[in-house]
């Protein structure tokens, strides 16, 4: 599967500038006002509750303030959807001018709507003529329907939510793949990991753990790393990346905390980028078997467990340890809720991180969880399939119970 596995990490790489929610929001509200074709008057966004819960107190690029109608407005005054979750790249001086005068004059309706898909949103603009609606659904980049004046005008039949590329994806045939990457893939590999170290400053985090023992060094490196990279894109700092599976936040956990090992070990590039694509790729099986918006924090779950696999490959440990790592890692952070406090996934992914590194460490020295306990099943797979189970039909009430706290805090 040396051609599929790459396609796959090809079709869930993208890029990205700040978080892919607004991003999402932004985008559909570009697409719906440049097919309006004259002056917005009103904006109406109904979301699903969790895009809704997830876009709702996260930093917008440039503003750096938080806010879904920031997003939904800027998105309509750049009118760029060729950029898709990168229309924010656009904003200048006078976008800001125009937004300053947008907030007082074009009427703004947003919230969330019942029964719908978790990955979902309805993008509206009116003017003085005409309607357009937008909807967007199963990607954060899929437009999959658009209304003028009411009358469909396009639909998009293909499903992107890409289950189907992944729902084989086998962690024995990961592994495999990983650590025998060819030379070709090889260098794609370390370009998406250059792209995603811009947003941090690893001299400085290097420094600090210069002399500190190895295992403590590991934890801490990876953890910085991701920390830094998650803050300064949640805060909505003007920092493009590349996302996994949906999420910005994956691509730089599963990355990063990789790259940091990587740098403080002082690896060759094959072995770096074997270490990377065993990451990204352990996240994109677990993440395959969820939705792509989850209840859980899916990022630090799927990223940490990339880790604890990339650690076990780094310090020389086989197949056999990185089941005993993910094991570990599963058992004791699977259930990291994600409840829209967006400055605190930089907190909760770099956590993870964290454990995920501790377990392999662990692992390699036979500290393990037995198949049987919980819901860790002797086939890891099946283990993967059931958090997914867990979060897309164990959990629908989670997301109602949290947004009314959210309503009263």
């Amino acid at each position: 599967m040396e051609k599929g596995y790459m396609d796959i990490i090809e079709k869930e790489i993208k890029m990205t500038l700040g978080c892919t929610d607004p991003g999402a929001v932004a985008y559909a509200l570009a697409y719906a006002a440049k097919e309006l074709e004259e002056e917005v008057l009103e904006i109406e966004l109904k979301l699903s509750k969790s895009l809704y819960k997830n876009a709702l107190s996260v930093g917008i690029p440039y503003l750096k303030k938080s806010g879904i109608h920031y997003a939904a407005l800027l998105g309509a005054i750049i009118k760029k959807p060729e950029n898709k979750l990168e229309v924010l790249k656009d904003v200048d001086e006078l976008t800001l001018k125009i937004l300053d005068d947008w907030i007082d004059k074009v009427k703004i309706i947003v919230d969330y709507i019942e029964d719908v898909q978790p990955l979902y949103l309805e993008a509206s603009c009116v003017g003085e003529t005409k309607t357009v609606k937008v909807i967007l659904k199963d990607d954060y980049d899929n437009i999959y329907q658009v209304y003028k004046n009411g009358k469909l005008t396009f639909e998009n039949n293909i499903t992107q939510d890409k289950l189907d590329d992944c729902v084989s994806l086998d962690l024995l045939d990961i592994y495999n793949y990983s650590i025998n990457l060819n030379k070709e893939n090889e260098e794609s590999i370390l370009y998406y990991e250059s792209i995603n170290k811009k947003v941090i400053d690893s001299g400085k985090h290097l420094n600090a753990i210069e002399n500190t023992p190895l295992e403590d060094a590991l934890v801490r490196i990876g953890r910085k790393y991701v920390y830094e990279a998650c803050s300064k894109r949640m805060a909505g700092e003007r920092v493009p990346v590349l996302s996994l599976w949906g999420s910005g936040n994956l691509g730089l956990t599963s990355m990063l905390s990789v790259s940091g090992m990587c740098d403080f070990i002082n690896v060759d590039d094959t072995v770096r980028s074997r270490a990377l694509t065993l990451s990204i790729l352990t996240a994109i099986c677990i993440k395959s078997k969820m939705n792509r918006v989850t209840i859980v924090c899916g990022t630090a779950i799927a990223g940490a467990a990339g880790s604890a696999a990339a650690t076990v490959y780094l310090l020389g440990g086989d197949y056999n340890d990185i089941i005993a790592a993910i094991n570990s890692l599963i058992t004791s952070s699977f259930g990291i809720l994600c409840d829209g406090a967006k400055d605190s996934c930089a907190m909760k992914t770099s956590l993870a991180v964290s454990n995920g590194i501790i377990c392999g460490i662990e692992a390699l020295k036979g500290n393990k969880i037995e198949a049987g306990r919980g819901i860790i099943h002797k086939d890891i797979n099946k283990t993967f399939s059931y958090m997914g189970y867990i979060n897309n039909n164990g959990m629908n009430q989670v997301d109602n119970i949290i947004l009314d706290i959210i309503k009263k805090v």
